[in-house]
């Protein structure tokens, strides 16, 4: 955030806000500044773009890429092959080890193993348009790290449309283990069938010894309804 940024903020919500209009990497690097931080688990990764900023702040660090979505599976393999810290699996996140459809809709943002719930077909009816559905493989983080017991894994990032709670309840072990921050989208209204609701997944983290540090991002509607933002809990 620049000097003019931070002064306007100051001056109309004081040192703090509801929600923060801080940069969250930055403030990642800081809360972690006194850690070694060798492993990065991104859920959901797209085409990497995040990973590659988390890397910029924990150069130390292998960042591992889950992104089911066949669309994403070039530009991860190119962005894996000239960076050996972004490892990509293509697989899903669940619950549950085993297989679900990925349901592929118009805008690559909205793509889900949930089905777009009313009021997210209502807000963005082009967007959340299914246009595709594929069979994808589904793996539990727990299941995952188990099959990689050398990889020590200190940060997470989820944001998987709604798939967050169950990603999360896959990944008992991991959360009472060596994660120290975890940053995940939450969904404030339902967005998508079955989708975990933020109240949810706060609930779920406080139980392993996590507190919310701070909300970014909030994305409202033209009613000015808030529905999903980012949330990063740090470990107390």
């Amino acid at each position: 955030m620049g000097p003019v940024k931070r002064l306007l903020a100051r001056r109309l919500f004081g040192r703090r806000n509801l929600i923060t209009i801080n940069d969250p990497y930055a403030e990642m690097a800081r809360l972690l500044s006194a850690e070694s931080v060798t492993g990065i688990i991104d859920v959901g990764a797209s085409h990497g773009r995040v990973a590659r900023r988390l890397l910029r702040r924990f150069p130390q660090a292998t960042a591992y890429l889950f992104e089911p979505n066949p669309d994403y599976r070039h530009r991860l393999e190119d962005a894996a092959a000239g960076d050996p810290r972004l490892v990509p699996v293509f697989q899903a996140v669940g619950e549950e080890d085993g297989a679900a459809t990925l349901h592929v809709t118009a805008s690559a943002g909205t793509t889900s193993l949930l089905k777009p719930a009313r009021l997210l077909s209502a807000r963005y009816a082009s967007e959340a348009r299914i246009v595709r559905e594929e069979q994808v493989a589904v793996t539990t983080l727990d299941s995952w790290a188990r099959s990689r017991p050398h990889a020590a894994i200190q940060l997470m990032k989820l944001d998987i449309q709604g798939g967050e709670l169950a990603a999360l309840r896959g990944a008992g072990d991991l959360l009472g283990g060596t994660v120290k921050l975890i940053y995940t989208e939450v969904l404030f209204n339902p967005l998508y069938d079955g989708g975990g609701q933020f109240a949810q997944i706060d609930i779920l983290l406080r139980t392993y010894g996590f507190a919310l540090h701070d909300l970014f991002k909030p994305r409202y509607d033209n009613h000015g309804m808030l529905l999903w933002g980012n949330a990063l809990y740090l470990r107390t």
